[in-house]
């Protein structure tokens, strides 16, 4: 780069590229990176570039609620320089209250702020979520996975569009800026510049789209592409997996869940009456393990009594898959959900149905044998198909699921075999892409627990029975 700016993490050669784009094009840029490229890094280091380059004091991100948590881990990892990073995250109340804070008090270096889309449209009078952003005043606005804002008149659009020309610089990160029709880019160009399409969504239909039918309402095909290609060409930096060769086969994602504070009373109380138990009584690592999944099932947001009765009081992990859900759908890809419980399918299987209108495939230790090889068929032969949720224990032996690229571990089993055998349905022979697996863990619980350990290969129960403080939680 000929700007000033020591990357904490190595670049590869096509992020290098894209930041070259992005300072050829000011700081308006679009993104249009595949899912595992690195666009995330591209982008914060991008703003770090700013930071030392063009006085970019203030950023705001703009994401699906799922990935809060991976942005501000990513800032961490990459950005070479302490800055404050803050996630608007709570009631409206609360959020507009933290925005007030941050325009009160004096800036460290760079400050960050991360909020999902919802959020940003949220409140009124003095919580109106954008006017604070507004007199906040971001330098750069960040829209991550920006095909959320393809609509013409959804609130999240217009308002991302406002909040955008706030700031001087602006990109969009998206894999995927066309899932239907090249109308899609209206939105996002909005964002970015509506100097290049315009900012009236009725000019742009009618200058790109072909209307017939009754009232002219149907859109029959398309004009001008060739305008649309070079304008998009010349506004974004594109490029696709199989281009990245430097990249790793497989690419795991943690996303930070969080609970609700009676999910957090209930996980402290528990752990702390578990590891009372475990060093009084030396328990063995046999019995840890059954003392333990009751400390999973209230990160997934239940448990089960000693009448075998389920309570339900958290629905903080089950909003985040359905968040990241709506993103892999809207690249037309197939997913494989991985639970623990059967009680996670149920309400997996509920909300899906009530949000997506599709029936997901199941696979879970009460499918016949006889069953299963036709359910996985029409996994991997029928395109209508598109998610399947499998019982870590049934769905990690045996079964070939590579028509899926990307895997959400919705809750961990505890043995390194199942977990490592899940993680091969997919990446196997016939799998002609990378694939892409998620994580959702609550921080420090027996959810990043079980994970660290199971990415060490070591065994769960015995390092609880060597150390059970390691359960206690911050």
């Amino acid at each position: 780069m000929a700007v000033k700016y020591r990357f904490k993490t190595e670049p590869y050669g096509y992020q290098l590229r894209a930041l070259n784009k992005i300072k050829k094009l000011d700081g308006v840029a679009g993104l249009y990176m595949e899912m595992g490229t690195g666009k995330t890094k591209v982008a914060i280091d991008w703003a770090g570039i700013g930071y030392y380059n063009y006085d970019v004091k203030r950023v705001l991100v703009i994401c699906p609620l799922s990935v809060i948590g991976v942005w501000q881990r990513q800032i961490k990892e990459h950005l070479p320089f302490f800055a404050r990073v803050r996630a608007l995250t709570g009631s409206t109340p609360e959020r507009a209250a933290l925005i007030r804070r941050m325009i009160r008090s004096p800036q460290p270096s760079q400050d960050w702020l991360i909020i999902n889309y919802e959020g940003i449209w949220r409140g009124d009078g003095r919580n109106r979520i954008e006017d604070l952003l507004e007199k906040w005043g971001p330098d750069l606005v960040i829209c991550d996975e920006g095909h959320r804002i393809k609509s013409s008149s959804a609130k999240q659009s217009k308002t991302a569009a406002r909040i955008g020309s706030y700031a001087d610089q602006r990109l969009i990160l998206t894999g995927t800026p066309i899932t239907k029709s090249p109308l899609d880019l209206f939105g996002q160009f909005r964002f970015l510049d509506n100097s290049i399409f315009g900012s009236n969504w009725y000019k742009f239909k009618n200058r790109y789209g072909v209307w017939g039918g009754w009232g002219r309402y149907q859109l029959k095909g398309y004009k001008h592409l060739d305008e649309i290609i070079e304008n998009v060409r010349d506004n974004t930096f594109r490029i696709k997996k199989e281009q990245a060769i430097d990249l790793p086969e497989k690419v795991s994602v943690t996303v930070p869940v969080q609970i609700g504070q009676k999910a957090t009373e209930y996980y402290k109380k528990m752990a702390k009456e578990m590891i009372i138990e475990i060093e009084e009584t030396h328990a063995t690592a046999a019995i840890v393990l059954v003392m333990i999944l009751r400390l999973s099932q209230i990160t997934s947001g239940f448990i089960k009594d000693i009448e075998g009765d389920i309570r339900t009081f958290d629905n903080g992990k089950l909003n985040v898959c359905l968040d990241l859900l709506d993103d892999i759908l809207a690249q037309d890809k197939k997913v494989v959900i991985f639970v623990r419980f059967r009680y996670d399918i149920e309400r997996l299987e509920e909300a899906i149905k009530k949000k997506f209108k599709r029936q997901p495939l199941i696979l879970s230790g009460t499918v016949p044998m006889k069953e299963r090889d036709g359910l996985i068929q029409r996994f991997q032969n029928d395109k209508s198909e598109k998610v399947f949720i499998a019982q870590i224990q049934a769905g990690s032996l045996g079964i070939d699921l590579t028509a899926a690229s990307v895997a959400i571990f919705y809750s961990l089993d505890y043995s390194y075999a199942n977990y490592v055998q899940a993680q091969d349905r997919l990446h196997r022979i016939g799998q002609t892409n990378k694939v892409t697996y998620y994580h959702l863990v609550v921080p420090h619980t027996i959810d990043s627990l079980t994970l660290s350990v199971l990415k060490q290969k070591g065994d769960l129960a015995h390092a609880i029975v060597h150390d059970p403080r390691i359960l206690k939680t911050k």
